[in-house]
């Protein structure tokens, strides 16, 4: 980028205007900052080339820029920024060096999957594809295809097919408890969590309890947050269903009060939405 950018006689302050700022491309060019997608596209774009003139056929260095590009992704999913994972699949498919990659391709068409379901709501292809990157029948599971399972249980809880939405998160589950990947209790957590939405869905609430203590002592024995109001409030809403409501409530708060440390307002809003309508319909009937 340095050799091409003195080429055409363009000085840092100029390529960074509108992209990044100046000490990134300074770290850029040497050497100590990978850049995102987006940005190597802005620059390919302001020097005149396309983006595959900056990938070099070296091994550590497309392992890097693999790394980075799941970063981003896995930080968009968290956000729910499905027009930038949308934008940055665009980008990478084009990637001659991802191309050459089965694992990055199917983690990208995974990545695709969601955002067909999500913006094009497009449920038949969001679904078909997903199935073209996993083999429901083979005896090993690799984290992509946990999440890959996730992603169908999602889609199908969604759609209101709960049996086929348990049917692909307990396979999910049952493979990560029986089998677990190391240092994944993320993955796990996530898997945990996603099914016992769909026992409660299902009336199965006694199930789905299990799974939520489980979630919260996990998250308790690793000191990991992830997902710990989620499980509160989970465990609340099953103890609501089955008719417990000072347990429901006391679990609904504690879930509130978990995500007001973290700062997760949206979602303290959706929790207080909810105990307002519940206790207005209690006070009705």
């Amino acid at each position: 980028m340095k050799n091409l950018r003195k080429m055409i006689g363009m000085p840092q302050k100029a390529l960074c205007l509108g992209i990044c700022s100046q000490s990134e491309i300074s770290r850029i060019e040497n050497n100590k900052l990978i850049p995102s997608s987006y940005v190597i596209q802005q620059i390919s774009d302001k020097l005149n080339v396309s983006i595959e003139y900056f990938y070099e056929d070296n091994q550590t260095q497309r392992s890097d820029y693999f790394n980075d590009v799941k970063t981003q992704l896995a930080k968009a999913r968290r956000l729910r920024n499905y027009n930038e994972i949308r934008d940055i699949i665009q980008i990478e498919l084009k990637n001659p060096s991802i191309q050459k990659n089965i694992y990055m391709k199917k983690y990208l068409k995974w990545h695709e999957g969601i955002v067909l379901y999500m913006i094009n709501q497009d449920k038949k292809a969001a679904i078909d594809i997903l199935f073209t990157c996993i083999d429901i029948n083979a005896n090993y599971f690799s984290e992509l295809e946990i999440n890959i399972l996730n992603s169908l249980g999602i889609f199908y809880r969604n759609d209101c097919n709960l049996e086929d939405a348990t049917k692909y998160l307990e396979i999910a589950y049952d493979y990560i408890t029986t089998f677990p990947l190391a240092n994944k209790n993320r993955l796990r957590l996530k898997t945990s969590y996603n099914l016992s939405k769909v026992y409660t869905d299902s009336g199965l609430f006694d199930k789905s309890l299990v799974l939520c203590e489980r979630g919260i002592n996990i998250c308790k024995n690793t000191e990991d947050m992830y997902l710990f109001a989620e499980f509160h409030y989970q465990y609340g809403r099953n103890w609501i269903m089955k008719g417990n409501d000072i347990l429901g409530l006391e679990f609904w708060n504690k879930a509130k009060n978990i995500l007001s440390l973290v700062g997760k307002q949206p979602l303290i809003k959706i929790i207080e939405a909810d105990i307002e309508y519940y206790l207005k319909t209690k006070e009705v009937n």
